[in-house]
């Protein structure tokens, strides 16, 4: 294999601490770099002991990490009311900074990568003093809500060399609500999450066995954002003991909603079959079980990786139309997009598509689910054009 990223050091610096799809996506990106001869170095949160879940995989994947302090996320209203919080923030900011142009002397990085406004701002002040390039891999439409959050969305922007964003919607965001020139904001998709081993296929064998005629899966967080509320209440009045729902994620810091859910399948007594899986580390084989992937966010979702997650297993997704699920899916080919507005009418409706069209073109509609896989979301795509980033950024 060409070496085309040798002597290039790329330190990244990643807040989050759970394996999210913006960290497994980050260190996806990362590790095509590697294979292309780049050294990566991760900055990771003490907030968890090495760096928690993502440390942990940044060290499978033969990164070198270190740990930061970070620290909470910042609220306007107490940085500006509360002094010990904010005398507590500003000291993280100074300690957080110091540590990273420590760090910056010691390894003589030839750019930095960063993913996150929140890890920037702990730490920007250190990219003042180390002009170095600057990556931003932004995977969140700009913090519009918070102009206390777009200054510093703002400075990362002008400071970085190159944009790289997750979706063509992203990409606009970022163009619309920055003066960043279009030739330095570019859009990379992402590509299956890889995952260490192959899927248990004990498991896969059970879930098959137990698997309704047309069954559907929903993988990620327990969060209103994701449209779970509306897709339960669709799951519960489709009211057909044919159809099953499998819902794999844990509630993180919504334990109460997914409560909540639970207990409203139970006093709904449908007949729909609806099961609660918790969070799985390994998904796969419940792709690979279903008919069917679902993701019905009501937000601007910029990119689920969950729908690359299907397509490799498979399986057509349905989503919704907003953010960049239409960007990935071709309605009624590899999947189905959902109609606004997003509601549970919306869902049931797919439901009764999905369910005509099962024995004339699902069998298709998976062949060509895996295929766009190869065809627009492949990995040696997306290695080259990382590649490309960080040549044109070192430049």
């Amino acid at each position: 294999m060409t070496i085309d990223l040798n002597g290039q050091r790329i330190l990244a610096v990643i807040y989050g601490t759970e394996l999210f799809g913006s960290e497994r996506a980050n260190l996806e990106a990362l590790y095509a770099m590697q294979s292309r001869g780049a050294e990566i170095y991760v900055a990771v949160s003490g907030r968890a002991e090495g760096g928690g879940a993502t440390g942990i995989r940044a060290r499978e994947l033969g990164f070198s990490t270190f740990e930061m302090p970070f620290g909470s996320h910042f609220a306007r209203e107490w940085m500006l009311h509360d002094k010990a919080y904010r005398n507590r923030q500003l000291k993280r900011i100074w300690t957080n900074s110091r540590l990273l142009s420590r760090k910056i002397r010691e390894i003589q990085p030839t750019m930095l990568m960063f993913s996150t406004v929140l890890s920037f701002m702990f730490c920007g002040l250190a990219t003042l003093l180390n002009r170095m390039p600057i990556i931003y891999r932004i995977g969140d439409a700009p913090p519009v809500d918070s102009k206390f959050q777009m200054i510093f969305w703002k400075w990362l922007v002008r400071r970085a060399n190159h944009v790289v964003c997750v979706s063509d919607f992203i990409r606009e965001e970022v163009l619309e609500h920055s003066r960043k020139s279009p030739y330095h904001v570019t859009r990379i998709y992402n590509v299956p999450i890889s995952r260490a081993g192959d899927p248990n296929s004990e498991q896969i064998s059970q879930l098959r066995e137990s698997k309704r005629p047309l069954q559907f899966v929903y993988v990620g967080q327990i969060n209103p954002a994701k449209g779970i509320v509306e897709l339960l209440d669709a799951a519960i009045q489709i009211n057909d003991d044919q159809v099953g729902l499998w819902v794999v994620g844990g509630g993180g810091f919504n334990d109460v909603l997914l409560e909540e859910l639970k207990e409203k399948t139970m006093q709904s007594k449908t007949q729909t079959c609806i099961e609660y899986f918790g969070f799985q580390a390994d998904p796969r084989p419940y792709y690979m079980a279903a008919d069917w992937h679902i993701a019905p966010s009501v937000y601007h979702e910029p990119m689920a990786n969950t729908t690359f997650e299907a397509k490799a297993a498979g399986i057509p997704s349905v989503v919704s139309n907003r953010g960049g699920f239409p960007e990935v899916i071709r309605h009624q080919l590899d999947g189905f997009i959902l109609e606004d507005p997003l509601n549970e009418h919306a869902i049931v409706q797919s439901f009764k598509w999905i369910s005509d069209q099962m024995k004339n073109h699902h069998a298709q509609m998976k062949v060509n689910a895996n295929a766009s896989i190869e065809e627009n979301f492949n990995y040696n795509q997306f290695t080259r054009d990382w590649v490309h980033v960080v040549q044109s950024t070192s430049q």
